[in-house]
């Protein structure tokens, strides 16, 4: 009977306690069922677009500098303060297939976020968005950084989430939220136009649902600005604390260390040229009338007409201030996309930094989902599918085009380590200099066929010394050491290299006072 009262006290005991996993097996089991949806759907959705990039190994030009990297310095003089941290949860190796993993991971949770902050609730307008998030061209410009995409994915992840807490409208959160927004900040600072954008979007939500009074509107509003601005002093408060702690200064690239608040003469300058820029993101690539800009062409169009439609059919007319604000919402668009543009001259906006640009396609899905009528919403329903499909090609022509670089510049390598081997002065260890810049096609008849991702569009990775070295180096096994600028003038100076054709002729490659010359170019 004892031993019976004892094992019936472990029985209650472990009941009570629960065991390993219990708790969050509880949670996932209470998770609702869209988010779970959201979420497998848009990974596996992912990971059957982006199954190449992440299964190859497929460089661009900034990959040879980043095979191995402790991402912290030069993150840091970015203003990328926290990118280090979240780096390391994937090495510091460039691994196509871990980071990619982690990439497609958090975009996922993204997916799941997004849906609660648009509270879709219907399985098509789920799955749409989750694959709208993780085919946008912007994802397969970021994932060609590979060595940096997961740290990426896992700062939108956190700007949503800012987002999600802010909604939620519960005391405390605001300071969450602020936490949130500084931290993605602190990644990559591109994604506080995500953040702008979501809640812009939510805003015209509430306000097509009628959901608030004026007041209560302004309010939540304002809690926004509040977010905004503490999660920007919490995240120039961290950036200054690990500058002075690493004793390190912000660098000159994109105007990092420039920025300033604009005068009125800059914003009007800025919102003309961003409002220019918007236009051709969407219907002015770098090819004549691509798939890609009839789509969208078409998906502004049902866009304009989606808003009119509901504005009469939800009789806004009668909420003059919130048809104002309505308005308002929906030009800011322009700003919150490019709010950089604001603060520095010198910033040059990339595909990847325009991600939030995907939340417009689903903001006409939620739209279309609750409002418009039956024939026009499965009309948006099938443009999205196929502007889902078209970026699912757009990805894998780009990684097409990722391949056949790396096998140029592989064969280019190959020939330039047999052409020093064959120098009868070679040996291992030697001083090189390379001088100009390798003049290589630029491949249109690929490039034109998806819209300019920077990532994406290289033809020959071995374009200058740096890059050249460090393929020969990490990729070949090689020993090669730069000279300084002072020796390279006084080469450029003899009459042997004076009298040395350029690549790829056989004789471009020469040693000249015991170092090892590469002549790419004239200039």
């Amino acid at each position: 009977m004892e031993e019976k009262h004892i094992q019936e006290e472990k029985n209650i005991g472990c009941s009570k306690n629960g065991g390993m996993g219990e708790f969050l097996m509880n949670k996932w089991v209470k998770l609702e069922k869209r988010y779970k949806l959201a979420f497998f759907g848009t990974f596996i959705l992912g990971m059957l677009i982006h199954m190449y990039m992440v299964t190859n190994k497929l460089p661009n030009h900034d990959y040879v500098y980043n095979i191995y990297s402790d991402q912290f310095y030069w993150p840091l003089s970015l203003g990328r303060w926290f990118l280090n941290y979240i780096a390391r949860l994937s090495s510091n190796f460039a691994l196509p297939w871990l980071n990619g993993l982690l990439s497609i991971l958090y975009v996922s949770i993204t997916a799941a976020i997004i849906v609660a902050v648009l509270e879709l609730k219907r399985t098509i307008p789920i799955l749409l968005c989750g694959g709208l998030l993780v085919a946008y061209p912007a994802f397969t410009d970021t994932i060609a950084y590979i060595f940096t995409a997961d740290g990426y994915m896992f700062a939108m992840m956190l700007a949503a989430l800012s987002v999600w807490f802010w909604n939620k409208n519960k005391r405390g959160y605001i300071v969450v939220s602020a936490v949130c927004l500084a931290l993605s900040t602190g990644i990559y600072q591109a994604y506080i136009s995500f953040a702008i954008i979501l809640i812009l979007i939510r805003i015209i939500i509430d306000i097509f649902e009628k959901r608030y009074s004026n007041k209560d509107l302004l309010i939540k509003i304002g809690k926004a600005c509040i977010c905004g601005l503490l999660g920007m002093l919490i995240y120039y408060i961290g950036l200054q604390l690990t500058l002075n702690i690493y004793h390190t200064e912000l660098a000159g690239y994109m105007g990092v260390n420039k920025v300033s608040a604009p005068n009125i003469k800059t914003i009007i300058s800025v919102l003309l040229n961003d409002t220019i820029a918007l236009g051709e993101m969407f219907i002015g690539g770098n090819s004549d009338f691509s798939v890609y800009e009839k789509l969208n062409i078409i998906f502004i169009l049902l866009f304009i007409a989606s808003y009119i439609i509901i504005y009469f059919k939800q009789k806004l007319y009668h909420r003059k201030l919130q048809s104002i604000l309505l308005v308002v919402a929906s030009l800011l668009f322009i700003p919150g996309a490019y709010i950089l543009d604001f603060l520095s001259e010198e910033v040059v906006y990339l595909f990847r930094m325009q991600y939030c640009l995907v939340l417009t396609y689903m903001l006409l899905i939620k739209l279309a989902d609750e409002y418009l009528m039956r024939w026009l919403s499965e009309t948006v329903m099938i443009l999205m599918i196929v502007i889902i499909s078209n970026f699912a090609i757009i990805a894998n022509i780009s990684y097409f085009n990722m391949e056949l670089c790396w096998e140029q510049t592989y064969a280019t390598a190959i020939q330039m380590q047999i052409r020093i081997y064959d120098l009868k002065e070679y040996e291992d260890g030697e001083k090189i200099a390379i001088i100009g810049y390798l003049d290589s096609d630029d491949r249109e008849w690929v490039l034109n066929k998806i819209p300019y991702i920077l990532g994406v569009s290289d033809t020959n990775i071995m374009k200058n010394e740096n890059s050249i070295i460090s393929i020969l180096n990490n990729d070949f096994g090689m020993k090669l050491e730069p000279i300084s600028e002072e020796q390279k003038a006084s080469i450029l100076e003899t009459s042997e290299y004076s009298s040395m054709p350029c690549w790829p002729s056989r004789e471009s490659v020469q040693m000249i006072n015991d170092v090892i010359v590469i002549k790419l170019s004239e200039e």
